[in-house]
């Protein structure tokens, strides 16, 4: 099955003769093309970029959400090479030119639709909801992770605090031609000092040698990977070492090349040479992720009857996020789920209100300030479970003036 989203005639009946001996269907509206996308298996996708009313690459990254491994060819009538570059980032499989010249088309619908399926990531257990959504962020991490995955290459994992590393690199692991061994984690903050430095490198050369020694041994008994967290946090010194003995072994005849080695590191390291980087985007660049991402947490931790109102989203989608995703997993089994659930202090409320104004639209300037003032006092009386004696003395105000205040903000009755 091959389906194609096209809305100029001339063009659906061009492709419809060439693949006649196909199975098709064509489409000229997105939301059933998208809806095909997932529900009909098809094997491969054709979709213009020249879509009218809408741009071609959101509605490949909307078919990427429903399904993220669907082989695509995007054509264009513009020989766009920025463009045919970011297509092939997001994952397009082939950016062909209109009109289409046959030999080259059915060339590659052959290619395709021939090419021995590859494995793909697998996304659908626990711990791994954050990797749902479809912004062109998610779309581009996705490509990245499966680039790593069905590679032997070693890897380096970039990104902030708060995210994942470890679940990361397991999941390249269990993804990749090493999934029936084992993975192996090294945590390089434990070694700090010459005795330590040295139990390090003797452990290392035994996990890389032993594989070569031991033929008898089956294959989920021997090392598949070797993962080393906390990279960018040890000694300069420590880290060219143990960067040099990993590329001495690919010289060693002793040493299993099978081996793939995966740091991971909050700053991008020059030093580790000829491996495939993963750079893991912060929540915060990818808000319009946030909505699914949540549910799917919810819904994870048994949380689900806890509703996400409309306010505290619009909040959590101006809100940056310091933790990243292990804050928001840890905020999304808060009970009941509120701002009280998040480790915000005035001045990260004060960025993210900013953060939402600044984003709206113009605000007189009293309109700004009674805003601010209604959610700043909504979210003191939350954090102190409406004792307005404790809130009058920490905002330095007489009870009588702040309950004066709550009442002309209209918060009396909410929070009484």
């Amino acid at each position: 099955m091959i389906i194609v989203l096209e809305d100029d005639h001339k063009v659906s009946a061009e492709i419809a003769e060439i693949l006649k001996d196909q199975k098709l269907e064509i489409f000229s509206n997105v939301d059933a093309f998208i809806t095909a996308s997932e529900a009909l298996s098809p094997k491969l996708a054709i979709l213009d970029f020249d879509f009218a009313g809408i741009d071609g690459l959101e509605v490949f990254k909307r078919m990427r959400g429903s399904n993220p491994y669907l082989k695509t060819i995007m054509l264009s009538s513009s020989l766009n090479i920025p463009l045919s570059v970011t297509a092939a980032k997001l994952g397009v499989s082939a950016f062909l030119r209109k009109p289409l010249e046959l030999g080259n088309f059915k060339k590659e619908i052959d290619r395709l639709i021939n090419e021995e399926e590859q494995e793909i990531l697998v996304l659908d257990r626990e711990g791994y909801e954050w990797l749902l959504g479809t912004s062109s962020k998610a779309a581009e991490f996705l490509s990245s992770l499966e680039a790593a995955a069905f590679n032997k290459k070693d890897v380096l994992i970039i990104g902030e605090q708060g995210i994942d590393f470890k679940g990361i690199a397991n999941l390249i692991h269990s993804s990749g031609p090493n999934k029936g061994k084992k993975f192996i984690e090294i945590n390089l903050s434990s070694f700090g000092k010459e005795t330590a430095e040295s139990s390090l490198f003797l452990t290392l050369q035994e996990l890389l040698l032993f594989p070569a020694l031991s033929n008898v041994k089956e294959a989920n008994d021997q090392v598949g990977t070797i993962y080393f967290e906390g990279i960018s946090e040890i000694a300069e010194h420590l880290r060219r070492q143990l960067v040099l003995f990993i590329q001495k072994r690919r010289k060693d005849q002793r040493v299993s090349q099978e081996i793939r080695i995966i740091f991971s590191s909050f700053t991008l390291l020059n030093d580790i040479e000829d491996s495939i980087i993963v750079s893991c985007p912060p929540l915060r660049e990818r808000k319009e992720d946030l909505p699914v991402i949540l549910e799917a947490l919810l819904a994870s931790s048994k949380n689900e009857e806890q509703k996400i109102s409309s306010p505290l989203l619009k909040t959590l989608m101006f809100y940056d996020f310091p933790g990243n995703y292990e804050e928001l997993k840890i905020f999304s089994k808060s009970q009941p789920l509120d701002l009280k659930g998040l480790p915000m202090d005035f001045r990260m409320f004060l960025n993210s209100k900013l953060n939402e104004l600044l984003n709206d639209r113009v605000y007189e300037l009293d309109e700004v300030r009674r805003d601010f003032e209604r959610e700043f006092l909504t979210v003191v009386l939350g954090y102190l479970d409406h004792d307005y004696f404790s809130a009058s003395r920490i905002l330095d105000l007489p009870k009588t003036v702040l309950m004066e205040r709550l009442k002309e903000l209209g918060l009396e009755e909410k929070t009484a």
